[in-house]
């Protein structure tokens, strides 16, 4: 069963201890917005990082291993584009040169 965001502030409306809840999540934005400007702060634009649900989450950087198939792909997909674009006589064997390049 799912919650709907009117069910929860409906629930907590309801609730005796509803100013006590309000108060914990006021906090709790509070600190979460304080960490976000932190963390905006701090952040460079080399930095491989973001900032999900309150946490900062760092990314690992890219390996050569990564780095060579994106250029493999970027390379394929380039070649089969430029054999649809221009309409080759025989696409099929543009294509094969053209892949050929990339390895």
């Amino acid at each position: 069963m799912t919650i709907t965001e009117e069910d929860a502030i409906n629930a907590i409306l309801e609730s005796p201890a509803m100013p006590a809840i309000v108060d914990r999540i006021a906090r709790l934005r509070a600190e979460e917005e304080q960490r976000r400007r932190k963390f905006y702060d701090e952040i460079t634009p080399s930095m491989k990082a973001e900032f999900i649900n309150g946490q900062v989450v760092m990314h690992s950087p890219a390996t050569m291993a990564h780095v060579d198939v994106s250029i493999r792909l970027t390379c394929l997909l380039k070649a089969f584009i430029l054999a649809r674009i221009t309409n080759f006589q025989n696409e099929r064997v543009q294509l094969n040169i053209q892949i050929k390049l990339c390895v």
